[in-house]
C-alpha cells in the first residue's frame, strides 16, 4: 500500500526496517502476483531445479500394431530439446536521508515491490512474444521451423500451421476457412488427424476491437450482400489481445482444449531460483553500498529461459 503523503506519518527508525518492510511486500505481493493472460493460456510454465533443462516433445502418440519382432515401446525423451535458462536482474536504491525528509520518496520506495513483479510478468510476455514471431525461423526438434507448411510425421506425410497468404482476420469467410485448414491438416506423429479445433483468436492491439465487434454481431450480411444471415461465430470464439506482438497483422489461431486437455502447449518458460541470497539482495546500512552512498538497495535476479515446444495447437496467419 502507498505511504501516506503525510510529514507526520511513522518513520522506520532503521535502513534495515526500510528493507525489512520491502521484503514483506515483496513476499506477500509475490503470492498473488499471476502471468499475464495469454501466457497463463498458452505458456507452459514451469519451476525448474537445475540451470539447464530437457524438455521431451514426444506427444505419445501410442498406437497399436501387430506384435511380431517385438514391442514397440516408445520413451518420453525419444524426441526432447534443452532450454537454458538465462539471468536478468533489476533494482533500486534509494538515500536514507531523502527516505526520511521526503513523503513522496517514501511512497515510491512502498510501491517498489509491486513495480518489481509487475517488471518481471511484462519481461516474461515479451520474451514470449518475441519468440513466438520468431517461430517462422526457429528451427524445431522435427527439422523444421515452429510455423511450417511442412512439419513432417512418421507416415511421411506432413501438416501445416502456417498460413502465409495475406487475409484479414475481421472476416467470417477467412476464419471459417483458416479454422477449417487447421481441423483437417493438422497430424500426430503416426499421421492420423488430431482434433485440433481452435476455439480463441489471438491478435496485435490494433486488430482486437474490429474482430470482436464482428463476432458480436448475431447477424451478418450474406456473401451476396442482398440479405442478413446467422454469425456461424456469434460469442464462439474468444479474442486475447497480445499487446506484445510488434507485428501489426499477423493473427493466431489455437485451441485452448488441446492444450489444455492432453498438455500441448506451444511454449514453456522455466524458471530457476537458485535461492533468495541470489535471487533477492538486499543492502541496507550493515553493507559497503551504503557505507559508501549512504543509500540502501533491493535487487531482484531472475533465471528464466523460453522455448517452443508443440505446433500442433497453434495457427499462424499472414494478415492484411
Amino acid at each position: 500500500m502507498p505511504a501516506s503523503l503525510s510529514a507526520n506519518e511513522l518513520l522506520p527508525a532503521t535502513a534495515q526496517d526500510y528493507v525489512r518492510q520491502f521484503d514483506e511486500r515483496f513476499i506477500a505481493l509475490r503470492i498473488a502476483t499471476e502471468p499475464l493472460p495469454w501466457v497463463k493460456e498458452i505458456v507452459d510454465l514451469f519451476d525448474v531445479s537445475s540451470p539447464l533443462t530437457r524438455f521431451p516433445v514426444n506427444m505419445m502418440a501410442l498406437q497399436y500394431i501387430e506384435t511380431r519382432d517385438g514391442n514397440r515401446d516408445q520413451d518420453f525423451e525419444d524426441r526432447y530439446f534443452d532450454l537454458k535458462v538465462v539471468e536478468f536482474d533489476a533494482g533500486v536504491e534509494a538515500s536514507l536521508l531523502e527516505l526520511n525528509a521526503f513523503p513522496y520518496k517514501r511512497r515510491q520506495w512502498d510501491s517498489a515491490p509491486q513495480r518489481f513483479l509487475t517488471a518481471e510478468m511484462r519481461h516474461v510476455s515479451k520474451a514470449c512474444a518475441a519468440l513466438l514471431e520468431a517461430g517462422t525461423t526457429s528451427v524445431g526438434e522435427d527439422g523444421e521451423a515452429f510455423f511450417s507448411t511442412a512439419h513432417p510425421v512418421a507416415s511421411g506425410a506432413t501438416f501445416s500451421n502456417y498460413q502465409t497468404t495475406p487475409l484479414a482476420v475481421a472476416s467470417i469467410a477467412n476464419l471459417e476457412a483458416e479454422i477449417t485448414a487447421m481441423r483437417q491438416q493438422v497430424r500426430d506423429e503416426n499421421g492420423d488427424l488430431f482434433p485440433a479445433s481452435p476455439d480463441v483468436i489471438m491478435v496485435p492491439t490494433g486488430k482486437a476491437i474490429g474482430l470482436q465487434n464482428l463476432l458480436n454481431q448475431q447477424y451478418i450480411p450474406s456473401a451476396a450482400g442482398t440479405a442478413s444471415m446467422v454469425n456461424p461465430y456469434f460469442q464462439g470464439l474468444r479474442v486475447i489481445e497480445n499487446p506484445d506482438l510488434t507485428d501489426a497483422n499477423d493473427w493466431y489461431l489455437i485451441d485452448t482444449k488441446l492444450m489444455n486437455g492432453q498438455g500441448f502447449k506451444p511454449m514453456v518458460a522455466a524458471k530457476y531460483d537458485p535461492g533468495r541470497p541470489l535471487s533477492y539482495r538486499e543492502f541496507d546500512e550493515t553493507s559497503d553500498f551504503f557505507k559508501s552512498k549512504g543509500k540502501i538497495k533491493v535487487s531482484s535476479h531472475l533465471w528464466y529461459g523460453f522455448g517452443l515446444a508443440f505446433p500442433h495447437a497453434i495457427r499462424r496467419v499472414v494478415g492484411a
